[in-house]
Formats: C-alpha cells, structure tokens, sequence
C-alpha cells in the first residue's frame, strides 16, 4: 500500500486481485475438506454401530451358551438387539457357524418410522466362528468378523475376540 494522503491513497488493483486469489484459494481449500470430514463421520458412526453389534452377538452368545447344556453350544440362533425398536429381516436370525465357517451372513435392521414408513438403517455383514479352544476344551474362541452394508469388499473387516469359559467347571 502506497503511503499518501489526498485522493491517490488506497490499494492498487493488483493489491486487491492478489487478496481476492489468496482469498479464493483458501476457500477452495476449506471446499476440500468438507468431503473428507463427511468420509469420517460416516466411517464413525459405521464403526460405532458394528461394534454394538459385535458386542450384541459375542455378548448374546455367551449367555446362551452358559445358560444352555455344554453340548449344544454350537447350535443357537441369537434374537435381534432391541426387538421393541428394531425388525430384523425374518429369514436371517443370527447363526452361528461352527470351525471353520466360511460363509457369510447378512442382516438388515428396521424400524418404523413415525409416520408409519418402514425405514432400513443398519446391513451388517458378519461371519462367526466358534470352535473349541485348542489348550482347553472348557474354552470357547469365538472371532466375529463384520463389514457395513450389503454389498461391498470382504477385505479389511472389522474382527472381534472373546473367549467363553465353560460356567460349570467341567
């Protein structure tokens, strides 16, 4: 900025073209994040809800588990987490597949809108696998693997561990 008093005192052109490209590009920078942080906030919310899932089955299976017979511990189907808020599909309750399971399975999750409409929130995708410890045969290991969506790469999944401790001692 020229240092004058009187009617030729202000910015030059070139001073205010500079500051109106130094300007946009900033804002083209501030455009460029606004994708990525909807990315994150999906992957978020992605992560948050397969990871109630995850504790839903591995948690609902060990309470069948301890609550039923040792021998029938690879044969139980889990209900839905929340069955009052959410309508799981009817032909896919949740399964278990003893060693190895190689299968994958998938759930879609439901609810009833307000205003009456059916609403599809939540797909999961998930293989279970549970098989008898190879140190104990007290132990159960279960590994639950799970993937948002219907459709999409196996690669990458999100895995859950746990082992069930036989309740009875025996």
């Amino acid at each position: 900025m020229k240092e004058q008093s009187g009617r030729n005192a202000g910015f030059s052109l070139v001073e205010i073209a500079l500051a109106l490209m130094v300007t946009a590009v900033g804002m083209m920078g501030i455009m460029s994040l606004i994708p990525a942080s909807l990315d994150l906030n999906k992957r978020a919310i992605e992560d948050g809800q397969l990871s109630l899932f995850a504790d839903q089955v591995l948690n609902g299976y060990r309470a069948e588990v301890l609550r039923n017979p040792w021998a029938q511990r690879f044969n139980h189907t889990l209900s839905p987490m929340s069955p009052e808020v959410w309508i799981i599909s009817a032909g896919n309750p949740l399964t278990v597949e003893p060693e190895p399971g190689t299968g994958l399975s998938t759930n879609f999750y439901t609810y009833k809108s307000a205003g009456g409409r059916f609403v599809e929130d939540l797909v999961v995708r998930y293989r279970l696998r549970v098989e008898n410890s190879n140190f104990d045969p007290n132990i159960l290991e279960c590994e639950l693997e799970v993937w948002p969506g219907q459709f999409g790469s196996e690669l990458n999944p999100l895995t859950y561990y746990t082992e069930i401790y036989r309740g009875d001692g025996l």
